[in-house]
């Protein structure tokens, strides 16, 4: 009861920490990770990462959360609560919701979770890399699983597919994954081992920002060829930054409480 009538600026100041992600507890972190990048206080050593499509997906949708169907309304509605009246309004004009009698608007909302939390962050570590000349590799998972429990490429996908642990646990029991899903995770797998084994991946460009901000798209397509992108989430991200939507103190529980 005590805790959860605090301030959670208090808390969060006592705990040294700002909120998402690393703690400052400055033992393991002396300061927040794109502080120690910018001054070289970092391991300079070959860096892989990514993201989910659909990240926000899983925080969005049912088993996960109880909502329902979001209308327009809704949507401006855990806008204005989240990021305030004008902020609200400007993340609205980025991301629009339609407008519709019928339509569910929460695909809206899983975006801006994702990007607010996820891609965006990540986009900020993948340029401070680039800029400190340790460019990573990035990578955008988009398959949606054969036996999903959410829509889309949600955040914890790729899981099932860089260990090939399909089964484990799964909701669905009687389900199995495809062949095609078996061989792009005996790809996937294959992939993150060269990588670890030797610090690189033949075909696969690094991010270099800003003129060559490169995401390797994982999907049936991998099978085939390394297909990659150019600039993923850049336009919302950076537009987000210009508003100050991407401020530690922006958090989902407040988009997700008004739907």
């Amino acid at each position: 009861a005590c805790l959860q009538r605090a301030d959670k600026n208090a808390l969060l100041q006592a705990a040294n920490g700002s909120g998402p992600g690393a703690v400052v507890d400055m033992d393991v972190y002396e300061a927040d990770p794109l502080t120690l990048i910018a001054s070289g206080k970092f391991n300079q050593v070959p860096f892989m990462f990514g993201n989910n499509a659909d990240e926000g997906n899983l925080f969005v949708y049912p088993p996960s959360t109880n909502t329902t169907p979001a209308s327009a309304a809704d949507v401006k509605c855990a806008m204005m609560r989240a990021f305030g009246d004008k902020m609200g309004e400007e993340v609205l004009q980025i991301y629009a919701p339609v407008n519709t009698v019928g339509i569910d608007n929460r695909n809206i909302v899983a975006e801006i979770f994702g990007d607010v939390l996820f891609h965006c962050d990540n986009r900020r570590v993948a340029q401070a890399l680039s800029k400190a000349g340790v460019a990573p590799w990035v990578y955008s998972f988009n398959r949606q699983p054969s036996c999903p429990m959410w829509p889309g490429a949600h955040h914890g996908a790729e899981i099932a597919y860089v260990f090939q642990n399909f089964d484990a646990g799964h909701i669905h029991s009687t389900c199995k994954a495809s062949p095609d899903d078996v061989r792009l995770s005996e790809k996937v797998s294959a992939m993150w081992v060269a990588f670890a084994r030797t610090g690189t991946i033949d075909g696969w460009p690094r991010f270099n920002s800003p003129g060559n901000e490169a995401n390797l798209n994982i999907d049936l397509g991998l099978l085939e060829a390394l297909d990659t992108e150019l600039g993923r989430r850049r336009s919302q991200c950076d537009a987000m930054d210009r508003i100050g939507a991407l401020t530690s103190d922006i958090l989902g529980a407040g988009i997700l409480s008004a739907l």
